[in-house]
This record gives structure tokens, sequence and C-alpha cells, in this order.
């Protein structure tokens, strides 16, 4: 797993889900306080001390992947982070013999670390960031947001709630937002 200066990596031509992503991390690359817009995060399951731990990463080149949980190598001077995890199943829906439009579920996630983004904001103003954010995704087609979240377990409720470190819970310094959406996508040729 990489530890090394996180790559927002793009897949040439996305299909499907992958240019839905692709579209979200475009619109999540627009607030100015967003250092790293991932797109598609997927499942990854390791074996830390006897025990079964799940964590969301994002591929950066080289086979080589970033853990997208709260750590150390997304930490420091990082403002915030994002990254799109898709979920399971993946729907279909033929419009006529040919043609076929899918639909799933998706969490839109972001961690943020509040003093590198404004430290001189005395109060959690992680309903400001939570505003701005669903103003970049209102502007995403065939996406609707169905929830939003902001406590830090909930957020990564899909992943191994002990990975995250101690420190991360911290309200005053690390927040993280989730929103589920809903999202729509077709082939666009005969299958």
């Amino acid at each position: 797993m990489s530890y090394n200066t996180p790559q927002e990596h793009s897949i040439i031509n996305p299909l499907l889900v992958d240019k839905k992503c692709k579209e979200i991390q475009t619109a999540m690359n627009e607030l100015s306080w967003m250092q790293y817009a991932f797109a598609r995060a997927y499942k990854q399951v390791d074996e830390r001390e006897g025990a079964r731990v799940v964590m969301p990463v994002v591929y950066q080149a080289d086979r080589d992947y970033l853990s997208c949980m709260p750590n150390d190598a997304l930490d420091g001077q990082t403002e915030a982070f994002s990254f799109v995890y898709v979920k399971q199943p993946q729907s279909i829906e033929l419009y006529d013999k040919y043609y076929a439009t899918q639909t799933c579920d998706i969490s839109i996630i972001v961690f943020v670390n509040l003093l590198q983004i404004d430290s001189t904001i005395d109060y959690r103003f992680t309903e400001r960031l939570k505003l701005q954010v669903l103003n970049k995704l209102s502007k995403v087609g065939q996406l609707t947001v169905t929830s939003t979240y902001d406590d830090m377990e909930e957020c990564y409720s899909d992943f191994t709630q002990t990975a995250i470190e101690a420190k991360y819970l911290d309200s005053r310094q690390f927040a993280a937002l989730r929103f589920d959406a809903e999202v729509k996508y077709g082939n666009n040729c005969k299958i």
C-alpha cells in the first residue's frame, strides 16, 4: 500500500459507473478547500493481528493503492480528501431490447482537517462544508443525494471501525462527511 505523495488517478475514457465517479471527482475538485478528490474507492481486506480489516483504497499507479481511512499518509498538511464508494448491486433496467440504464447506490466520503481549512473559525463548521459539497453534487447529472452523515464512525460504517485511530475521532480538529446517493448511468450502446 502506498505511502508516497497521493495522486488523483484518472481512468482514460471511463465507462459506466467509473464515468459517473469521474464526474463526481471533477465536481469535488471545484471546492477551494479540497486537496485530493479521488474517484472510485474499492474495499480491501487485510489481516492485522489476526483480525480481518476492511478499508477503502484508491488506485495510485503501478498497481499500488492508497488507504482512504483517516491515516498519517493523508494527515498533517492535508486539508481534505474525498472518494466515491460504489455499493452493490448495480441494477440493470432494459428500456428497449438493446439499451439499458444502470442504477446503484454510492457514498461520497469526505475527510477534513478543520484546522487546516480555517483555523480562525472557533466552532465546528461542518454544516458549512456540507452545504458546499451538496451544491457541487447538485451539478452532477443523474445523481440524487438521499442522506448525509457527519459522524466519523457513521461516515466509515462500511469499513472496519477499529482502523480509525483515536486521534482522528477528535472533533475539534477532524471531521468526516458522507453523502449517500443514487446514481443512474447508461451504456449508450447495444447490449
